[in-house]
């Protein structure tokens, strides 16, 4: 689950006990602010990562991680060991960032929680609008309010940590914000076959009329 806040959380299916219809239901995430609001749930893949984009065009991919019960309520973990994320050679808009190896994947926690920071809200990337668990071989498709789209290689967007900046995915017209996320099959085309089905249809003579 993820908040619009940027917070996150990782838990078993099975701490979401079976209830019938009509009921109230268990709380699976605690908002940290008043202000936030659920925009996502989706099913963990330890082998693929977490796309968490935001409506100024910025987002990223985190590993899931393995299946490891940690059962660590709310708070980061400590840890001395920092992996470097991105270490330009001049100043970059993205910047560049450390991470504690524990924050290169998302641990179970108990539900209920407050869980962990997935990616920093501030002024650059705005609010948290959609996630979506990828692999590599996924396309996705941005959409704005103004009803601009852009569709890119998830393998494109570069790996990084959990409360960090991201990166940009998408640079929306001033005034303009991303709103929605749809995840896609990969489309390959052999530009030998179209040049091939480019030349049949040109070869074919247009049908006379009776």
């Amino acid at each position: 689950m993820a908040t619009r806040n940027g917070q996150a959380i990782r838990f078993a299916q099975s701490d979401a006990r079976e209830m019938g219809r009509n009921t109230t239901g268990v709380k699976g995430i605690k908002f940290k602010k008043s202000d936030d609001e659920l925009i996502g749930m989706v099913v963990a893949d330890p082998d693929g990562y977490l796309l968490t984009i935001t409506e100024n065009g910025y987002g990223k991919r985190t590993p899931f991680g393995p299946n490891t019960a940690d059962e660590v309520e709310g708070e980061e973990p400590t840890t001395e060991e920092v992996v470097e994320v991105a270490e330009p050679s001049e100043p970059t808009e993205e910047g560049g960032e450390v991470v504690t190896a524990s924050a290169m994947r998302y641990r179970r926690q108990r539900r209920g929680g407050s869980g962990v920071c997935d990616i920093k809200t501030n002024e650059r990337n705005g609010k948290v609008v959609r996630i979506a668990a990828v692999r590599d071989e996924d396309d996705i498709m941005l959409i704005t309010v103004q009803g601009m789209v852009n569709r890119t290689h998830v393998d494109e967007i570069r790996i990084v940590g959990r409360n960090t900046q991201g990166v940009r995915v998408m640079r929306p017209k001033e005034g303009d914000k991303v709103v929605s996320l749809a995840k896609l099959a990969r489309e390959t085309v052999d530009e030998a076959d179209v040049e091939k089905v480019v030349e049949t249809a040109a070869a074919v003579e247009p049908a006379q009329p009776e």
